[in-house]
């Protein structure tokens, strides 16, 4: 049993930890005036809340680790006949899952659906200059969209030539996530491919399963479960997904880039970083870039 003066002594321990850990308590004051106040002062406090999120707490990384999937879009992008009927245009021909979400909100805000209108631009940023073609080697490349408030999206695509006869034009598959880990999703994007080239009906039941899979710690496994014909007696095949413990510099391929920079120009390149100029490359592979 306490004492008296232990009692006050925890209760003032609370009292602290309570005001340090800023983002409950704010939510649970926010509640309370919810209850009590009129509806308009209520939206006005969620407004409020919405624009101070207030501290970072290892309690809410936890909850939003937990409920972070491997990815939130998959989109299927294709070269269509532009209005001029002289160039081809980039748009989304298939979307998993129908409805996104990129906030907490149940309507996505105007700022993420910019963020969808530009996905096919990133995906085929040389669009006017594709012709058919009955040869065409398969090719991963990634781009990263950034939002207003700094938070970023990985887009991870893989431009393939549909199965078929004669002269077609390409197709880009593209995940896009909130992780950093260029290995891992070029890896489902080589599985999406190979089911693409059976059937396109077997990519979208193969990307539920990877939705559904846990989200994996730095340097943890997932191993997901799909169908894909001839695997096995019975179709099943287990796809084991490796999450590096740091996956910063994991896709940079050294040897790329200094065969297409000298030491001299890298240098140049490295110093205009620093000193925060603007930089462009240009390459003929996107994924040089």
């Amino acid at each position: 049993m306490f004492s008296s003066s232990a009692s006050q002594f925890v209760n003032k321990i609370e009292t602290i930890f309570d005001e340090k850990r800023g983002r409950k308590r704010v939510k649970n004051q926010g509640l309370v005036v919810l209850v009590l106040s009129s509806p308009l002062s209520a939206v006005h406090i969620h407004s409020t809340l919405r624009r101070r999120p207030g501290y970072r707490t290892l309690e809410r990384d936890l909850i939003q680790l937990q409920q972070q999937q491997l990815f939130q879009l998959f989109v299927v992008v294709s070269l269509r006949k532009g209005p001029q009927g002289n160039a081809y245009a980039p748009e989304i021909t298939q979307q998993f899952p129908k409805m996104v979400r990129f906030e907490k909100s149940s309507r996505p805000s105007k700022e993420t659906e910019d963020q969808l209108k530009v996905i096919p631009n990133f995906c085929f940023p040389d669009s006017q200059d594709w012709k058919p073609t009955a040869d065409m080697s398969s090719e991963t490349f990634s781009f990263v969209l950034t939002g207003e408030d700094g938070s970023r999206w990985f887009g991870y695509c893989r431009k393939i030539l549909p199965r078929g006869k004669g002269k077609r034009l390409p197709e880009v598959h593209c995940i896009v996530s909130k992780l950093g880990c260029f290995d891992l999703f070029a890896k489902i994007l080589e599985e999406v491919e190979k089911r693409r080239e059976i059937s396109p009906a077997l990519v979208h039941p193969f990307m539920r399963s990877v939705m559904e899979s846990p989200f994996p710690a730095p340097g943890r496994t997932v191993t997901i479960k799909s169908f894909l014909p001839d695997s096995r007696k019975d179709g099943s095949e287990v796809l084991t997904l490796c999450r590096p413990v740091d996956s910063r510099l994991e896709h940079v391929d050294f040897d790329s880039l200094l065969q297409c920079l000298s030491a001299e120009r890298l240098l140049q390149v490295f110093a205009s970083l620093l000193l925060e100029r603007r930089v462009i490359f240009i390459a003929d592979k996107l994924r040089y870039l």
